[in-house]
């Protein structure tokens, strides 16, 4: 094998690690100087796939993009984080059109407006079993979600359950 050298491939000890610099107007927002990643390899030719990227020149329209992004990246997972802490799980969603991501099944169309509980679950079921899930897994979300069924009704479009319903589940369950 030839000789190759990476400017962002870098090998400490046994071990492979991406490193890149983060552009100096960033390093405020992610409190970091470089991002280090282990490729989880000492085999160069057993590393990761990675993309080739150019690393942008300050004040190029790549490194204004660049900076763009993880600036909104930042603002989005702080926002995130706030509503996963006051308990608005409700609000995880991306709003920034950047992140957004149209759900797709396993079998590769999305979900059909206003879709009832039930059929929700059983759509939710059928992608985490396919491929995530082992039998008892499988068998314990499927006693606990028909327990929620229960509890709210399995008509119910999904758009009407609330944080109330949620949290009245989770009292009765726990106690």
């Amino acid at each position: 094998m030839g000789e190759y050298r990476l400017d962002y491939l870098v090998r400490r000890g046994h071990q492979f690690y991406f490193r890149r610099a983060v552009p100096s107007p960033v390093i405020p927002y992610l409190n970091k100087t470089e991002i280090n990643l282990s490729l989880q390899t000492c085999r160069p030719e057993k590393r990761l796939p990675l993309p080739v990227i150019p690393h942008p020149r300050k004040g190029s329209d790549s490194y204004d993009i660049l900076c763009e992004g993880i600036l909104r990246a930042r603002i989005e997972q702080g926002r995130i984080y706030r509503a996963m802490l006051s308990g608005n799980y409700d609000q995880i969603e991306p709003n920034d059109p950047l992140f957004k991501v149209p759900f797709e099944t396993a079998e590769g169309n999305s979900p059909k407006i206003g879709l009832g509980l039930r059929e929700l679950v059983e759509q939710f079921i059928r992608l985490k079993s396919a491929s995530m899930w082992v039998a008892k897994t499988t068998a314990d979300h499927k006693r606990v979600l028909a327990w929620f069924q229960l509890m709210v009704g399995s008509e119910i479009p999904i758009t009407s359950i609330t944080k109330g319903h949620v949290e009245k589940f989770r009292d009765l369950i726990y106690g």
